[in-house]
């Protein structure tokens, strides 16, 4: 290393790009790290590309927004490189550019990559035209991804061509790259902030797609006349067989799910119209964000719920509105899939169901260790024998069916291993979906069988405590008939008393009849209570999860031969790959789908077992509260019976109680009615207090 590479402990540690005029390099020291931009040195700079080079400082010093790249100052010891010419010192983003993204990608960003990235550098766009700054440049190459607390973040990099908009807001010079350049900038017309609109939308577009919207193999200068031609509605144009075809939608391949598919694609027919006037829907009104970035922000901002149709082995989706139920998307689900509210099975990956009274967003924002995962649907009593079950697999792409074939066809051996290996990643998500189902179908499984373990362990509970109820009862009941009969015929006497006394009896004998009854019906039904462990540590997990690893193996060697550009001709060993994904698959997928048999209706058994065991316990329950009903009035009965002996005896004379009135009463009676007699003068005839207590009693 040079020591022109080394200031005071900074030390320059490797080249980061080559601009059209600059370069930008790393330099180090200790954990500070920073990029340095410097103009090219050699050669005769012109007085246009220094005036730019001091615009493109002075511009990104006075920026600041989280997705713009940021500029610092300038060390103290690098100071000495910008003798001879300025240079500028900027936050380093070491996840490199997005081109280096696309590049490792088939067929274009997975979804939550895409709405990352367009939500990010829409922001920057909106806000340097905030700042009265047009890009003129927008291209992957100009934006570099930076980690944040373990988030990336997407950055707008490289403003050289930026440019303040005049009063006018008109600009008529030739800048940028000709494969993201507006129309009006490659024919040098007069122009407006709205080139960044053509740009950003097909960037957007790319990172969707995998490929640019026009023409992609063909450079501008050949495509502008035909591209011309193309409808306002059209998002893209390619050739075929010598004929070139406008479209108006989005490839059918692609990782967004369908509702933010037909978003994009209106949001897209915006940002890609030919005139420059019209292209963003631009408004007038001052100070108010520009249509296209609060429809951005609309789509950005969609709350979508997601179903794994097991058995169809597809993905359902749902945007939610406001105050949404959970029913209410049953309810959709029920007219795309003519599956019944009530036929509905559906889990969370935790084996949870959903409610169908809670808000759907709720359900939503429901995600384990920060993963949001679909919910999974099935039709509740449809569970197929394993024997004529049906597994229902991805129809093979057309091109597909090349890989390993001697067949004449017109297809590049890119274009077929592209298909081949998306088709790949699309199985393995697939496969992800079957194991996440797995995973949630044996903890409702679980979860079923803890309830009815709960629910039996409770019946239990009660058939032994209502049994020593009942049997206390009787007892009781049964000494205290003994004692009334025995002081009743010098004593007090009520004949409806004793009359209950006796039914309550005849109910009592009846509940405990039934309970001995449950029990042995119980007994007889042999409920499966053997606990099982709620961990999945079975030989065959162990072989679903060797299976669904080799997959990804596959999986991630078939698209590193596709990234970089080695496409296996037929039969081929590289070809071996795709079909050891398709093997994979169905393996897992028969592994699979014959556990979710044996989950499912074990989850169904316990259900019906635990509505039959919480039957048991409502029934028990009502004899439990009917007895403790014929308790408190059999305590009502006897004291009422003490009141009447209490008033009787203390209209009697002072004498000692009676060899009656002392069978029938206890000791602390005997001794609260002497405290009576005591205290109180007989103020009427024996008589007239007989006729009295035969009275409360008749009342009884």
């Amino acid at each position: 290393m040079d020591e022109t590479d080394k200031f005071d402990g900074w030390q320059r540690i490797t080249n980061l790009g080559n601009g059209g005029f600059g370069t930008v390099d790393l330099w180090r020291k200790g954990d500070e790290e920073i990029a340095l931009k410097q103009i090219r040195a050699s050669g005769d700079i012109s007085k246009k590309m220094m005036e730019r080079w001091k615009k493109e400082i002075e511009i990104m010093k006075r920026l600041k927004h989280l997705n713009v790249i940021t500029a610092k100052e300038i060390p103290p010891p690098l100071e000495i490189l910008s003798q001879s010419l300025p240079i500028l010192a900027m936050e380093y983003c070491s996840k490199g550019d997005l081109r280096k993204v696309i590049s490792k990608t088939c067929k274009g960003l997975k979804e939550t990559e895409i709405l990352k990235f367009s939500k990010d550098v829409s922001s920057a766009v909106e806000y340097l035209h905030s700042q009265r700054i047009v890009h003129r440049d927008l291209k992957p190459e100009n934006i570099v991804l930076k980690e944040v607390d373990g988030k990336i973040l997407y950055k707008l990099i490289d403003l050289g061509y930026a440019k303040d908009l005049d009063q006018g807001s008109i600009c008529n010079s030739f800048v940028g790259t000709l494969q993201y350049l507006a129309p009006e900038l490659y024919k040098t017309q007069v122009y407006t902030h709205t080139v960044d609109y053509w740009s950003l939308g097909t960037v957007i577009f790319e990172i969707i797609t995998g490929f640019r919207p026009f023409l992609p193999n063909k450079p501008p200068v050949q495509w502008f006349d035909i591209i011309k031609e193309k409808k306002d509605g059209h998002i893209s144009v390619y050739e075929e067989n010598n004929t070139y075809i406008y479209q108006k939608t989005l490839p059918v391949h692609i990782r967004l799910c369908e509702p933010l598919k037909q978003a994009f694609q209106q949001w897209l027919k915006t940002m890609l119209i030919w005139d420059k006037t019209l292209r963003g829907n631009d408004h007038e009104e001052k100070g108010k964000k520009q249509t296209c970035f609060t429809e951005l922000e609309t789509i950005l901002e969609m709350k979508i719920l997601s179903f794994y149709h097991v058995i169809e082995n597809t993905m359902l989706h749902y945007p939610l509105a406001q105050d949404q139920t959970f029913e209410d998307v049953q309810s959709l689900i029920s007219l795309g899939t003519n599956i019944p509210i009530e036929e509905q099975e559906i889990f969370l990956i935790d084996g949870k169901e959903p409610k169908r009274c809670e808000m759907a967003k709720e359900i939503l924002n429901q995600c384990i260790h920060g993963e949001v995962y679909p919910l999974f649907l099935f039709q509740k009593h449809n569970i197929p024998e394993k024997q004529s079950r049906v597994n229902y697999f991805r129809p093979l792409p057309p091109k597909v069916r090349y890989l390993n074939s001697n067949e004449s066809h017109m297809y590049s051996p890119r274009a077929i291993w592209e298909e081949a290996v998306y088709y790949c990643e699309q199985i393995l998500s697939d496969c992800d979906n079957l194991m996440n189902c797995h995973k949630a179908t044996w903890s409702a499984k679980m979860i079923a069988q803890q309830k009815f373990s709960d629910a039996y362990e409770t019946l239990n509970c009660l058939i032994q405590s209502l049994t020593a109820k009942v049997d206390f009862f009787l007892i009781s009941l049964r000494h205290n008939v003994k004692k009334y009969h025995d002081q009743a015929q010098g004593g007090i006497s009520s004949n409806s008393v004793i009359n209950s006394w006796l039914d309550k009896e005849k109910e009592a004998i009846n509940i405990q009849q039934d309970v001995q009854k449950c029990k042995t019906l119980i007994e007889a039904k042999n409920f499966d209570t053997k606990k099982t462990s709620s961990i999945l540590t079975s030989k065959n997990y162990d072989y679903l999860k060797q299976k669904h690893d080799y997959l990804k193996q596959n999986v991630a060697a078939a698209k590193d031969l596709y990234i970089r550009k080695v496409y296996p001709e037929p039969e081929q060993e590289n070809t071996k790959l795709f079909f050891n994904c398709i093997q994979n698959q169905k393996d897992i997928f028969n592994e699979i789908h014959d556990k979710l048999i044996e989950y499912r209706h074990a989850r169904l058994k316990f259900l019906a077992d635990l509505d039959e065991v919480i039957q048991y316990i409502a029934s028990l329950q009502k004899y439990s509260n009917s007895l403790t009903t014929s308790q408190k009035q059999l305590q009502g009965n006897i004291w009422k019976l003490i009141e009447v002996a209490l008033t009787k005896s203390t209209l009697n004379s002072k004498t000692s109680p009676t060899t009656e009135n002392q069978q029938f009463l206890s000791t602390n009676s005997m001794e609260s009615l002497q405290v009576l007699q005591d205290n109180h003068n007989m103020k009427k005839d024996l008589q007239e207090s007989i006729n009295h207590v035969q009275s409360i009693i008749d009342s009884l």
